[in-house]
């Protein structure tokens, strides 16, 4: 009888660490895994002609891992099965989990990857709640490189590369009827590019909330960039402080709460920032500020919906289009009974190219300088040149959403912030120069390398914007009149 008591003191069974080759049975070794367990793989490809199943509880203290040997890079490549066929509509799925990590890791398929038949994704989570992805890779699949379907909370992804899929997203999340999320996850410092299809790089479906993803690059994407959806009034999800370019169509579109802060967008094959009311009755609270939109197609920015959706701010962003369309933001004259933009923040946002409904007599926006408002728009660098416009012109107002730092991570200033993604502390960027790979968040990262491309498709034209400010503003505007606030309309109540 004494002896119960002290069994019960004990663990259910002991963790274990298995080091596992290819060759080995994946299937076997990693089907039954309990707290604390833990697979190290070593360096190698391992073929896989069907799904691998992962699932388990772990613990905050004892979480199942599943990781690359130190200085290893191992590869569970999906190839066809003896009948010649993908056996497999994913080459992982993890479900129903909890305080699992999956580090460094490379899941990829083999030949023929990019074939009509291959219909796989990379890794799929379904069900599971505190797991984290760190620095793992997924590439050359026909569908979603990560696909986060049903429910997962908490799932935290730090440098993950997901690149080429045939006719799939990057990363998606959700369903499109809200009735599956995404909640309070954190997608950090993502390299995603070379996505295909009519697809996103990521895209945060209805119902996905409380989302973050920051600082990560994004790139060579056939349809979109950044899709949030309408988080069905819970908490807003966030874009900040990411690198956004060569998207065949709109590199970010938001139709939910958002913060939308400290990014650069340039070179979109259609436009920048696009905002629109998706017909859920939920459409509210969606922040613009603080960005660097230049070089798109169409639109800087446009937001539609506007004139009665509540809580909604677009200050201090720095659009250029010197030859092109600056933003355009739909709101009622106000003969139609309907108070125009009634609770809306929108201020000292600096401009070049067309602009539509927006005020410069209610310092909504002001004239920019073209192309030399930036250190060299030729060679991807929109920091702010030592004269730019956009020095000390921001919004210091709690209204306009200031984020406490900008793009490179360093301070701004509460009283004079600068107008768009960057802080200008000296003539040259201080931070990460924007190029394909990961970003890093090393302020004192020396001298930019060469000139890796160019932004602007319309840099032929750069030395007439260069004269001065290019504004096309209706006749009925003036330029010049700032930090004025909308006439008969309160700000929004004061957020962090």
């Amino acid at each position: 009888m004494i002896l119960l008591p002290l069994l019960l003191l004990l663990p259910a069974a002991h963790a274990l660490t298995v080091e596992v080759s290819p060759g080995d049975d994946l299937a076997t070794i990693t089907s039954s895994l309990a707290a604390g367990d833990e697979i190290v793989f070593t360096d190698g490809v391992y073929e896989l002609d069907s799904t691998l199943s992962w699932t388990g509880q772990g613990t905050a203290d004892a979480p199942i891992r599943l990781v690359a040997a130190e200085g290893a890079s191992p590869v569970l490549e999906l190839v066809r099965n003896a009948d010649g066929a993908w056996g497999s509509s994913t080459i992982v799925y993890l479900q129903d989990a909890a305080f699992f990590e999956v580090v460094g890791l490379h899941f990829r398929g083999g030949d023929g990857w990019d074939s009509e038949d291959a219909g796989f994704s990379g890794l799929s989570l379904s069900e599971t709640t505190d797991v984290l992805l760190q620095d793992i890779e997924i590439s050359r699949v026909g569908r979603t490189a990560l696909n986060l379907a049903n429910n997962n909370t908490r799932l935290t992804v730090q440098r993950a590369h997901l690149h080429d899929t045939r006719d799939g997203d990057g990363i998606a999340a959700g369903c499109s009827d809200a009735s599956c999320f995404l909640v309070d996850s954190l997608i950090d410092r993502a390299w995603i590019h070379g996505i295909g299809g009519d697809r996103y790089a990521i895209s945060l479906r209805h119902g996905s909330q409380g989302n973050v993803v920051r600082d990560s690059v994004i790139y060579d994407v056939a349809y979109r960039g950044v899709y949030l959806g309408s988080t069905e009034f819970g908490a807003a999800n966030e874009l900040l402080a990411n690198a956004i370019w060569d998207t065949g169509s709109w590199a970010v579109t938001v139709y939910g709460a958002a913060r939308v802060r400290n990014n650069v967008i340039f070179g979109a094959g259609e436009g920048g920032i696009y905002t629109a009311d998706p017909d859920r009755g939920t459409y509210e609270d969606v922040v613009i500020s603080y960005n660097t939109v230049v070089d798109t197609a169409d639109w800087a920015v446009e937001a539609r919906d506007w004139t009665t959706a509540p809580s909604v701010v677009l200050s201090s962003n720095a659009l250029c289009n010197p030859l092109g369309l600056a933003a355009s933001v739909e709101r009622e004259a106000a003969d139609t009974g309907v108070t125009p933009l009634a609770d809306a923040w929108i201020s000292d946002n600096v401009m070049c190219g067309l602009v539509e409904g927006l005020r410069a007599d209610a310092g909504e926006v002001f004239a920019g300088a073209g192309w030399s408002d930036f250190v060299d728009p030729a060679g991807w660098d929109l920091y702010p040149s030592p004269d730019s416009t956009l020095v000390d012109a921001g919004d210091p107002s709690s209204g306009a959403w200031v984020p406490a730092t900008d793009f490179n991570g360093a301070s701004r200033p509460g009283d004079a912030p600068d107008v768009g993604a960057y802080e200008w502390s000296g003539e040259q960027n201080p931070g990460w120069v924007i190029q394909e790979g990961f970003k890093s968040l090393d302020l004192q990262s020396g001298p930019p390398p060469e000139v890796l491309g160019g932004c602007c498709r319309k840099g032929e034209d750069a030395g007439a914007a260069d004269t001065g400010a290019l504004l096309l503003l209706p006749l009925s505007l003036l330029v010049g009149l700032r930090r004025t606030r909308i006439a008969g309309g309160d700000p929004p109540q004061a957020r962090s």
